[in-house]
């Protein structure tokens, strides 16, 4: 995230929420924990009862984070009617003694609106993590005042994708942030045996009776299946249930008690990782109900972080994204055989799923969370004029059954989509790989960026360059190192990862009659190469992100480009005018989203061009002690008739790819219609493993601690002479409608990495070029018709 300035200095973030920041530790505290290390945040949380005058509590949590908590005589639960009138000249006052003129305002709840008339908030953010109105006990106002905070937010952002599609079409600013995850805090292997932690889970889970260990922690209200619960205890009484969380709303007595099942009440954040290391599978007995139709439960992916076995209900923001990696019970027999299953898992079985969950996990953290919040913040105070502060509060008060009326007769101002989301955009980027993020990148240095949006179909940025995070190991999407003769290139990579960056010359094992490489990314052993110490390549991918100040969309798709309207339909219902437009997608992508505008000749000469895939098959290899590596080549050529065309040796490339005791390889398979793979799944990792011994890698006393496969189709673009004609025709058709191609999918050319980093600065500076061209036009034009 960017540090605030003394230009731009940023206001401070007022967060009304109905949870605790002492409650369990979820979606609030990970954001604004983050945000406060360049907001100043101050947490109001639900009144106190306390008899006596009103008074503010002020509890810190951190050098820049409050927590402020209403002592109040009104005995009305939450943000109600009648603590308003109270709760008002309370925040009123604390603003003037702390000289806060005006904030940026954060709700969680709809029932706080009426807070804000106390406030000058330069813009309002609503962060819609459940469908509160949907739960046990919902006050009776909460629908009409989430319909007015829809109205006057600035930006809205949503729990999971199925509530984001619920509001949606309420507000023209509306974003999907589903719940993350702290991976390095629950992984296994961060965890010590001898921590204070450890000893307090051990302890309290010492008198549980020996048998699988089936654990549940979180909330325990109406959203559990309590029947379910108890169905699975009556089924197997060898398996020990163990539930962790308070019971809130409901009442304690009807938990159900059986001699296999065990509740150790609310625990802190800092315990759930200790506690879930000894259990064999994590649950998620949600009930179907209204109230659990919009959740995306945290605990999906820290339960996949612990590299746990997962079983849950059919819960529709688990099973769309998660359903091959958690099992769905879709009902109680269901349930109980997805247990039964997930218990009798081979080893290898469970390494191959923990392999999928880590490959599901790269894409999220809270860290990356937070940027895209911050930027969207960004955003939304650049736009703040549009809405005035007493415009905001007179919004606020409008509504009588509020308890604020309003003492001008000015009109509120209602946002509209127009004001919230331009219908054009000056820059656009198709593909967040490196060239599409160095095209951003060299955008913000001609002043551009933050009038530039960043389309991009996947979860994450980095597109071929992208790297896993595997049981300790790293590895990356085939092999793919910095080598380039360009010094900007070089000095855009040290300016990105600074001393988490080193050089090396290549050390290249070489054979007799080598397997062919066509197909694999292109590696040089004449040149020194640069590579990240820690997080593989992705890590220089995901430098780009705090120095970006565009929008990135990711997980959109262009649906529709029409060059000659300038104009593209994208997958999140938005349409948009452009001035540019860089494509690093692949061309015949590309042609096909401009449907029957491309010349037919123009479709079929895109259908020609060849591309190939690469299967990685990613392996962990154990180390005798006293033996640090198994080899000092960084890649290796191998015999022709192996499986596998080369060795990345991501151990090399830095020892932090490593787990401890390991060493991390990568063996690369370019396939394609005419290359098929000879097996699939289990027995390719076999046949990689076995040649692997045969040309002497390591032996069979090394022991195979981890194995893996990447699948990446179209990996390559594999150009040739047969397809020129092609290709030109495409390049000069798109070239005469203003489109930049860059890169090696978007002009289909033989290129690695480094190239990438050349492409997207190069076509940045195109694209300044074209506009300078066409506003000299205009001016002729205007000079002439003068």
């Amino acid at each position: 995230m960017p540090s605030p300035t003394a230009a731009s200095p940023l206001p401070p973030l007022v967060v009304f929420c109905h949870l605790r920041w002492g409650f369990v530790y979820q979606r609030p505290q990970h954001l604004l924990s983050r945000l406060s290390e360049h907001y100043r945040v101050l947490f109001v949380e639900e009144p106190v009862h306390c008899e006596g005058e009103p008074r503010l509590d002020r509890v810190p949590q951190g050098s820049n984070l409050e927590v402020l908590v209403p002592r109040t005589p009104v005995t009305a639960p939450g943000f109600h009617d009648d603590q308003l009138s109270v709760l008002k000249p309370l925040l009123a006052e604390f603003m003037r003694q702390e000289a806060i003129e005006d904030s940026l305002v954060w709700f969680y709840t709809p029932m706080a609106l009426p807070l804000v008339a106390a406030l000058k908030p330069r813009a309002v953010v609503y962060d819609c993590m459940d469908e509160l109105s949907a739960f046990k006990n919902a006050p009776k106002q909460l629908r009409q005042r989430e319909n007015a905070l829809m109205k006057m937010s600035s930006v809205v952002f949503t729990g999971g994708p199925a509530l984001f599609e619920a509001k949606r079409p309420l507000h023209p600013n509306v974003h999907c942030l589903p719940s993350s995850v702290d991976v390095h805090h629950f992984a296994p292997q961060r965890l010590r045996a001898d921590s204070a932690e450890a000893q307090e889970a051990q302890r309290l889970q010492a008198h549980i009776p020996p048998g699988p260990r089936l654990g549940f922690y979180g909330v325990i209200d109406e959203r559990l299946d309590l029947a379910l619960v108890a169905a699975v205890a009556d089924a197997h009484p060898e398996w020990q249930l163990v539930m962790v969380g308070p019971v809130v709303k409901i009442d304690p007595a009807s938990l159900p008690q059986r001699p296999n099942i065990t509740y150790l009440g609310m625990q802190s954040y800092a315990l759930l990782p200790h506690l879930m290391a000894p259990w064999d599978l994590c649950l998620m007995p949600f009930a179907l109900n209204e109230s659990t139709r919009f959740i995306s439960p945290t605990k999906t992916l820290e339960y996949m972080a612990g590299e746990k076995p997962v079983v849950s209900t059919a819960v529709r923001d688990v099973e769309v994204p998660y359903g091959g990696i958690v099992r769905i019970g879709r009902d109680p027999v269901d349930f109980i055989q997805g247990c039964e299953e997930m218990l009798a898992l081979s080893e290898a079985e469970r390494r191959l799923l923990v392999g999928r969950m880590q490959e599901a996990l790269r894409k999220v953290s809270w860290d990356r969370s937070a940027r895209t919040v911050a930027r969207l913040l960004r955003q939304a105070l650049r736009a703040s004029t549009a809405d005035s502060p007493a415009a905001l509060r007179e919004f606020a008060g409008l509504a009588p059954a509020e308890g604020f009326s309003s003492t001008s007769a000015a009109t509120p101002v209602v946002r509209t989509a127009g004001a919230s989301q331009p219908p054009a955009v000056r820059h656009m980027v198709i593909g967040a790989g490196a060239t599409g993020l160095s095209a951003a990148y060299h955008l913000g240095l001609h002043d551009e960026g933050h009038d530039t949006l960043v389309v991009e179909r996947e979860e994450h940025v980095g597109g071929g360059c992208r790297s896993v995070h595997q049981q300790g190991y790293t590895f990356d999407h085939g092999a793919h190192v910095l080598q380039s003769g360009d010094p900007e290139v070089k000095a855009l990579a040290e300016r990105l990862l600074g001393d988490n960056l080193h050089w090396l010359p290549p050390r290249v094992r070489h054979v007799e009659q080598p397997a062919p490489q066509v197909g694999l990314p292109p590696l040089r052993a004449d040149r020194d190469f640069g590579y990240p110490l820690h997080g593989g390549f992705q890590a220089l991918m995901d430098a780009f992100l705090p120095k970006l100040d565009c929008e990135l969309a990711l997980k959109t798709t262009l649906l529709h480009l029409s060059p000659s309207r300038r104009t593209v339909r994208l997958d999140d219902g938005r349409s948009l005018r452009f001035d540019t437009l860089i494509s690093t997608i692949p061309l015949p992508a590309l042609v096909q989203a401009c449907g029957e505008e491309a010349p037919a000749e123009l479709r079929n000469g895109a259908r020609t061009l060849r591309q190939g895939s690469l299967r990685c098959v990613n392996l962990g290899i154990g180390l005798a002690p006293g033996r640090e590596k198994l080899t000092d080549a960084h890649w290796m050529e191998v015999p022709a008739g192996t499986v596998f065309q080369r060795v990345f040796v991501q151990g090399n490339a830095s020892a932090h790819n490593n787990a401890p005791g390991g060493f991390a390889l990568s063996c690369e398979i370019a396939y394609g219609p005419d290359q098929p793979l000879p097996c699939e799944g289990a027995a390719l990792i076999d046949r990689v493993i076995a040649d692997c011994r045969r040309i002497g890698l390591f032996s069979s006393a090394d022991p195979v601690h981890f194995a893996s496969q990447l699948d990446l189709p179209c990996a390559r673009a594999l150009p040739d002479a047969a397809q020129q004609a092609a290709l030109l025709l495409i390049r000069q058709w798109f070239g005469e409608h203003g489109i930049v191609l860059a890169g090696h999918h978007g002009r289909w050319q033989a290129e690695g990495a480094p190239h990438a980093f050349t492409a997207g600065r190069q076509a940045a500076e195109l694209v300044m070029t074209l506009l300078r061209q066409r506003g000299a036009l205009t001016t002729t034009a205007l000079q002439q018709a003068g």
